[in-house]
């Protein structure tokens, strides 16, 4: 088939090599610096969150396209409206309630959805209203941002005011959302959508973040080592979820906490996971989630791969703030007989002699390892990748 992928995201090579390995042609619409040229047969350079540049620049490739998908929560609503004008198949789905997380949770709880959102605010005196509603500590956060840039928990009044300055800038409408902290395991749940009320939970995923109040990403386990009648509520609550949201086609990345037995949705994305999670998914179950969401699209049939280990996991590094950044003896450290034989994939973002960034959001990341073998196994080398992180001096 011929794939075309409007806003491919960052670091989505892993689903590019997917959909080509698999022998399907691959387009990018995308900003010429973000267009990872070496993984795609044909691209054109646009704003994906624009809809005209976006049907202009599909017009302009002079191919007949087979389905139109978007891997980036901003470019949803352009992307999906260009493909519906040109008549292409694209992921069906309400896609406003998946951009915006107010649109989202007001519909989560129309439908009686556990949510831990109170409402959205486009100035501070609401922010202050939410956040007095939500009691302490709170969550303030950007209304239609990504990855967890601008996240932050708040726990006095004095702390309101700096929070909402700092997530407001990061989303696009410049509105923020204020959800009740929730205490408690999270988990991301990666799922499939065959029709209007037909979702299949693929998998479930383990998260381990930062402490707040960034709550950034630092490792995810799969798949998630929880009881049968836990992880059957968390499936409930996030098909029920999606239901709601008016998903009919495709994939999604839903983000749950457990509280007290009770799962409650966080946010969930109208695309394929980022942060390596679908490699992780493949590895562990042979399944491929861009592969599965361009069957959703077309209705055909993704192909069934084998599971090539029992675990995977990925984990990313970070250092002290402003410390000169410089990589470990890598060889020395991968000597390690349970870290060595886990380790199958090793990448560092920063350069050498860098100063390390306080890590707000994933981009503040220096680099990341994949795991993969027994339970057991990579459960112990989780323990010890941090001997890989570059930390500096």
């Amino acid at each position: 088939m011929r794939v075309l992928i409007v806003g491919t995201g960052v670091r989505r090579e892993f689903g590019l090599r997917s959909l080509r390995d698999a022998g399907h042609v691959v387009g990018i619409v995308d900003l010429l610096h973000r267009i990872p040229v070496e993984w795609c047969d044909r691209y054109s350079a646009a704003n994906p969150r624009d809809t005209l540049e976006v049907v202009k620049a599909i017009e302009t490739m002079d191919i007949p396209w087979d389905a139109v998908l978007c891997w980036e929560d901003s470019a949803l609503d352009s992307a999906h409206a260009a493909a519906g004008r040109l008549g292409l198949p694209r992921p069906l789905m309400d896609s406003v309630c998946f951009r915006d997380k107010a649109a989202m949770h007001r519909r989560l709880r129309a439908a009686s959805v556990p949510s831990a959102q109170l409402g959205d605010a486009s100035d501070l005196a609401e922010c202050v209203r939410l956040v007095r509603a939500a009691g302490f500590p709170a969550v303030v956060k950007p209304a239609d941002g990504s990855g967890s840039s601008g996240v932050q928990i708040v726990r006095e009044p004095g702390e309101v005011a700096a929070a909402f300055r700092a997530a407001a800038p990061r989303g696009h409408s410049g509105r923020v959302v204020v959800d009740r902290y929730l205490d408690g395991p999270e988990f991301s749940v990666e799922s499939v959508s065959w029709g209007a009320g037909e979702h299949e939970i693929v998998g479930i995923t383990e998260k381990t973040c930062t402490s707040p109040p960034y709550c950034v990403e630092l490792a995810h386990y799969f798949p998630a080592e929880v009881p049968d009648d836990l992880a059957a509520r968390i499936g409930q609550v996030v098909t029920d979820a999606l239901t709601a949201l008016g998903m009919r086609a495709g994939v999604s990345h839903a983000e749950v906490r457990v509280v007290d037995g009770t799962p409650y949705v966080i946010e969930v994305a109208g695309r394929p996971a980022g942060d390596f999670i679908p490699k992780l998914v493949r590895l562990a179950t042979g399944r491929d989630l861009h592969l599965l969401e361009l069957a959703a699209v077309t209705g055909t049939r993704a192909p069934e791969g084998e599971p090539s280990c029992q675990a995977a996991a990925v984990a990313f590094f970070q250092g002290e703030p402003d410390a000169v950044i410089a990589r470990p003896d890598v060889h020395a450290v991968l000597a390690d007989p349970v870290l060595g034989g886990a380790a199958i994939e090793l990448a560092y973002w920063w350069r050498d002699g860098a100063r390390a960034p306080m890590v707000r959001s994933s981009g503040d990341r220096l680099g990341h390892c994949v795991l993969a073998g027994r339970a057991e196994q990579v459960r112990q080398a989780l323990s010890l990748v941090g001997r890989l992180e570059p930390v500096g001096a």
